[in-house]
């Protein structure tokens, strides 16, 4: 047996004066925490399983932020996992902001692991318990497993175990933590570096596949070949790894055959008024027709090489003639993003939701029906996936993953089946892998030229896998939403129009004006609603649709 104070003097090269630990049991187990003085650490609770603590950082910039963290080492044998797992939740029930980093001998998806056997022991319970108690994975950097058996060849198992997780009211105080993994070295574990406040460095935005080379013979047979490329994962993981490799591998052959000049009008009609010249036979008129057929060909594909590219017009202005003034606009923007996502607070977060629930509760809101509730659960099928695909612009915007909707179109007799696997998988269990939700934020003018930032609107482009998952949800919400949509409702609504709002607007302030005499006197109330877009509160919208009547399984989805 180690004490933790054996392992203390063991550690104390490494210049962390403070320490509280677990004593190990015979050669396996055993926790160590030390500290600086940079923090107020204050021990609340000790298991051979974690240590629980509340920790108060004083120095910037993380002055007088005080959080709980519960350090965590999972238990190895499975049959005693969800015993762990429930005095867990008694534990942190009742504590915010939460972090909870370690080790937890458990993996969550089929992409935290290589070799072995395909089933995840204890997956469900852990993936219900994670959702019970809010909780979220960070996001990391660096190689994709934490532990490896040291086994060679086939033997070999590789898995993500050592991770963090944290409650929505931690991810607020620190939006951009993320989580470092170091190579497997000395041991079985890789360290693992949790970053409060990581540096940021500026990212291209990654290639995405243009569509005018997806009908090319060649790309075809690159997209087939990639697709075949063996993978072994969940559903989700494989299609993700799949169009990673078919994405790449189309980026090679269109970096030789990228078109690099626009469309030359001028000299496409010259050759062309040059051979009209010369055609005096069959075979010069057959010239003509085949050069005509190839140029308007090549016209195509460079069209649709523009229209991607060209999907708004704006006019380049002068101003940012310096890295440093381009610098200074960047960090305006982020600032101001920054305070109006994050404005609330969790004390301010749960206020609101205090007053928001008797205010819901005063509005009589409709509620959805027994039937209408059961056909929301009704489970997804491949029709639902086509149509959804169908539904899309081939040529919007692609997200973070460089897949355009084309793609999918255009060869989805080769790649829908397992594409439409792992959608429904999603779907009909509510686990997504944690890829797939990344996504790119652009900002769009509002106004013709923008002078202010709060003159432009933030968007996200998300993958397409992500559009067409959500893209069912709306499909399948169409068929209750119409009870839930007030008849004053106007905006965005098909068969109705905005300007009968107008209308109704003018003959009621027309009749209050009208209306002078009398004992009941009558008010209007314009509400300013420009913000609703730019923010919205995963709180105040889970209430909603509570109030709404929409069944739990639906709004995890959501």
């Amino acid at each position: 047996m180690t004490t933790s104070a054996q392992a203390s003097s063991r550690t104390s090269c490494l210049g962390l004066p403070n320490f509280c630990g677990v004593d190990s049991i015979g050669r396996s187990g055993g926790l160590l925490l030390r500290w600086d003085d940079s923090v107020i650490l204050t021990p609340l609770s000790f298991d051979p399983h974690y240590i629980f603590c509340k920790i108060a950082m004083s120095r910037p910039p993380c002055t007088n932020h005080v959080m709980y963290v519960l350090f965590i080492y999972g238990e190895a044998r499975f049959e005693y996992r969800q015993s762990l797992w429930n005095r867990l939740t008694t534990l942190i029930s009742a504590v915010t902001p939460l972090l909870l980093i370690g080790d937890f001998n458990q993996i969550e998806l089929f992409s935290d692991k290589f070799g072995g056997t395909s089933f995840i022991r204890g997956q469900r319970d852990f993936t219900a318990w994670k959702f019970s108690n809010g909780l979220v994975d960070l996001s990391f950097f660096g190689p994709r497993f934490t532990w490896m058996n040291s086994r060679l060849h086939s033997a070999t198992i590789l898995e993500r175990l050592d991770r963090a997780y944290a409650n929505q009211d931690w991810c607020q105080l620190f939006p951009n933590a993320s989580i470092t993994h170091l190579p497997i070295l000395v041991s079985d574990h890789a360290p693992i570096i949790l970053s409060l406040f990581p540096e940021t460095s500026s990212r291209r935005r990654p290639y995405r596949i243009d569509n005018w080379c997806l009908a090319c013979p060649e790309v075809q047979q690159i997209v087939k070949e990639a697709w075949n490329t063996p993978f072994f994962g969940s559903s989700m993981y494989v299609v993700s790894r799949k169009l990673s490799s078919a994405r790449h591998s189309v980026l090679q052959w269109v970096r030789n055959h990228r078109i690099s000049c626009g469309i030359n009008w001028s000299d496409n009609e010259a050759d062309l008024d040059t051979i009209v010249d010369q055609i005096i036979d069959d075979q010069s008129a057959m010239k003509f027709v085949q050069l005509r057929s190839s140029r308007l060909q090549l016209l195509h594909t460079q069209r649709q090489y523009w229209i991607q590219r060209s999907k708004f017009t704006s006019e380049i202005l002068d101003g940012f003639p310096t890295k440093f003034l381009y610098n200074r606009v960047k960090q305006q923007i982020v600032n101001y993003f920054k305070a109006l996502l994050c404005r609330t607070t969790p004390q301010e977060s749960n206020v609101l939701l205090d007053h928001i629930h008797p205010l819901l509760d005063g509005l009589h809101l409709p509620r959805l029906s027994p039937l209408e509730c059961s056909i929301l659960q009704v489970p997804f099928t491949e029709h639902d996936v086509l149509r959804a695909l169908k539904g899309m612009d081939g040529s919007k915007s692609s997200g973070p993953d460089g897949i355009t909707p084309k793609f999918f179109q255009v060869f989805w007799p080769q790649i829908g089946y397992m594409v439409t696997s792992a959608i429904l998988r999603f779907l009909n269990s509510g686990v997504m892998l944690k890829e797939w939700n990344n996504t790119l934020i652009v900002l769009i003018p509002k106004v013709d030229k923008p002078e202010l930032v709060s003159q432009y609107r933030p968007i996200s482009l998300c993958n397409v896998l992500y559009r067409l998952a959500s893209k069912c949800l709306a499909n399948r919400l169409k068929l209750v939403i119409s009870s839930l949509v007030s008849d004053s409702q106007q905006a965005f609504v098909p068969e109705r129009l905005m300007s009968d709002g107008c209308l109704v607007a003018q003959e009621i302030m027309h009749y209050i004006n009208k209306t002078k005499r009398g004992t009941n006197c009558y008010a209007a109330l314009k509400l300013d609603m420009h913000k609703a877009f730019d923010r919205v509160s995963w709180q105040f919208l889970m209430s909603v649709l509570d109030h709404f009547g929409f069944p739990i399984p639906w709004r995890n989805l959501i």
